[in-house]
């Protein structure tokens, strides 16, 4: 039989008062003014011994200090960090009046303190104490197999972690990495040539700070090509594929369809705008290219679902890029082709789009009805208006208006009129 007792929380020896403002304390609290002071104490020497950890933490990240006066961060009212009220019901602290409130941090209870995600690494690790075991080698670690921090590992298949190598316009590697359980600046997205280096020897790395996100690469796009997530700059968490060679043919197939979306893509960024140098495409003319081709079918995809995607793509501009755009219609092709991959959708939702054209809405062309070929066809006007035009249908002016009197003295039916001028003036 074994025993196994894990402490899910810890509070913060030190409480805070909180005044509807900001802090202040309204009770005299024992201090401590020195390090031998809190080593002589109990605090952090017991099971499960995160109360140093936490306090280190606290000292470094949560509070300011200038000469005496020291000041929140952040206003832990906001429960940040995992922060919330202390009732003290069981009255260990002195009574306080309804303008204060104690709030506590320390519990890693995230069901009930979600915010406790977001405090560091070595705060949330469990330690265990194990009164007696029976120990038996089973056919996994047989298998040699390698331990892993079972709530990291649950964390990450539970939310869908999602690590990929794709490229980018210019046909390098960019690393992609979406739902991750956390958003710590200690954690990093390596680039690796395959699955054979280690941690260390890597061809590009970048801090992660978001849950979701790309980096670009200056690296091309090679077979064998892995992205991992690390803890820090040397360990592991998880392991995305390799590139195979099928999958660079594919992504070289989808560079040039890509080509030829950006092609669309900077007709569309220009339409209505003389000044526009087509890099850049507004939220109006995104949406009008969803319509256009058809990517906008009033059913999957309507003009709201291109408007929501096209305000979270966009960051803080008003418009967005053709990278920025690439982006959007990934949000969308799931959407519009349901039941196909990731891939495959983009893949269809590029066909839509490459070689077309913005169209001229308003624009009516004209029909010729028989009224209109009657009034418009010189061949078969009568009368009068017949002699205003000449055979071609181009009117004669004047000379079809009026009978104009020829007074240059020739008869009217002599073919050489004008040739002796032009006699005289070759003479000379």
């Amino acid at each position: 039989d074994s025993h196994r007792m894990v402490q899910h929380y810890v509070f913060l020896v030190l409480v805070f008062l909180l005044s509807l403002a900001w802090f202040s304390t309204a009770h005299e609290i024992p201090t401590l003014t020195t390090l031998e002071e809190l080593n002589q104490t109990e605090y952090g020497h017991h099971f499960p011994r995160h109360g140093l950890k936490l306090l280190h933490w606290f000292v470094q990240s949560a509070i300011k200090t200038d000469n005496e006066r020291v000041d929140m961060v952040f206003d832990p009212r906001m429960r940040l960090f995992g922060f919330h009220q202390y009732h003290n019901h069981q009255l260990r602290l002195p009574l306080l009046n309804n303008s204060l409130s104690y709030q506590v941090v320390g519990d890693l209870d995230t069901q009930n303190h979600p915010g406790a995600r977001a405090l560091p690494w070595y705060i949330k690790q469990d330690y265990l104490y194990v009164r007696s075991q029976y120990f038996s080698v089973s056919e996994l670690q047989k298998a040699n197999w390698k331990d892993s921090e079972s709530e990291t590992c649950s964390e990450l298949f539970s939310k869908g972690t999602s690590l990929e190598v794709k490229t980018n316009s210019n046909g390098h590697a960019q690393m992609t990495w979406s739902h991750l359980p956390w958003a710590e600046n200690d954690q990093w997205v390596g680039l690796y040539a395959d699955d054979s280096k280690s941690n260390d020897d890597r061809l590009a790395w970048h801090n992660v700070s978001t849950q979701r996100g790309v980096f670009q690469t200056a690296v091309d796009m090679n077979p064998g090509l892995q992205i991992r997530l690390l803890k820090d700059k040397t360990h592991s968490l998880f392991n995305g594929e390799e590139l195979d060679e099928a999958f660079i043919a594919t992504m070289a197939e989808s560079m040039a369809n890509l080509a030829e979306v950006e092609s669309t893509f900077k007709k569309f960024a220009v339409h209505g705008d003389a000044k526009a140098t087509g890099n850049e495409m507004t939220g109006k003319n995104f949406v009008k290219l969803c319509k256009d081709c058809q990517v906008i079918d009033g059913k999957t995809v309507t003009s709201t679902d291109a408007d929501i995607v096209f305000s979270k793509v966009k960051s803080k501009s008003r418009v967005i890029t053709f990278e920025q755009f690439t982006q959007a219609l990934a949000e969308l092709a799931p959407k519009r082709f349901k039941g196909k991959s990731q891939e495959e959708a983009l893949q269809e939702m590029y066909k839509l789009i490459v070689g077309k054209e913005p169209a001229n809405v308003g624009v009516t062309k004209t029909a010729k009805t028989g009224a209109l070929d009657r009034l418009t066809d010189t061949s078969k006007f009568t009368g009068s208006h017949k002699e205003r035009f000449d055979e071609s249908g181009k009117g004669k002016g004047k000379a079809g208006r009026e009978e104009l009197h020829d007074t240059s003295g020739y008869v009217g039916a002599y073919k050489g009129q004008g040739t002796y001028e032009q006699k005289v003036k070759e003479g000379k």
